[in-house]
């Protein structure tokens, strides 16, 4: 356990994992790198791995990486799920005339893995949408009677643009866990948070 701050009394001492932890799900972004309650800022030392583990480019391309492998596996999923997809969105790529002359497997194979983080990606974004008004009477729940509205009158060009929806949202909060992820490992392995230091123990005024 260490003081990692001017707090007193029985908040005095926490454990570091504890307070890394706290710093990383705290929704104030300044309890990263100061304590809210007495407001000093934390003395920290930085590993090597620092820099790297901050970056935002590192964290972009993590974010890249594990949608690619994402996709990839869905390309890979058994039984041509695809087709329901071209079914529900009124659309067959294979008798269109503008893609008939050169639709193949491989395209079939790309829609099904990008159809994994687009469908995931709008269930998330619907999901999302229902816990935020949750509660709320019916007259006011305005954005679900206009999916409603739009599905029953023509769902197959509706979930078009929700499945392009869906698939940027999903990429979206994939950046972001990413992000919080990085920040877990560096509060873990990219910084240090050293003990309060003796000119910092005088009480405040």
């Amino acid at each position: 356990m260490i003081a990692p701050c001017r707090c007193r009394g029985s908040v005095r001492h926490v454990h570091v994992r504890c307070l890394n932890e706290w710093r990383v799900a705290s929704a104030n972004p300044h309890s990263f790198v100061k304590c809210e309650t007495c407001g000093y800022t934390y003395r920290t030392e930085r590993t090597a791995l620092a820099a790297w583990l901050q970056d935002e480019r590192l964290i972009l391309c993590a974010t890249l990486a594990s949608l690619l492998l994402l996709v990839l596996a869905g390309a890979l999923l058994p039984l041509q799920p695809e087709r329901r997809l071209y079914a529900l969105v009124h659309w067959r790529p294979d008798m269109s005339p503008t893609t008939a002359a050169w639709w193949g497997g491989r395209c079939d194979a790309a829609v099904r893995g990008l159809s994994v983080p687009a469908l995931g990606g709008m269930y998330s974004s619907i999901r999302a949408a229902y816990m935020r008004h949750r509660g709320l009477p019916l007259e006011q729940q305005s954005w679900a009677v206009a999916l409603l509205v739009s599905v029953a009158n023509d769902g197959g060009i509706v979930a078009r643009p929700l499945l392009v929806g869906g698939f940027l949202y999903f990429a979206a909060e994939l950046f972001r866990a990413t992000r919080a992820q990085c920040r877990t490992l560096f509060t873990r392995f990219g910084e240090r948070i050293l003990n309060l230091k003796l000119d910092d123990v005088a009480p405040r005024s």
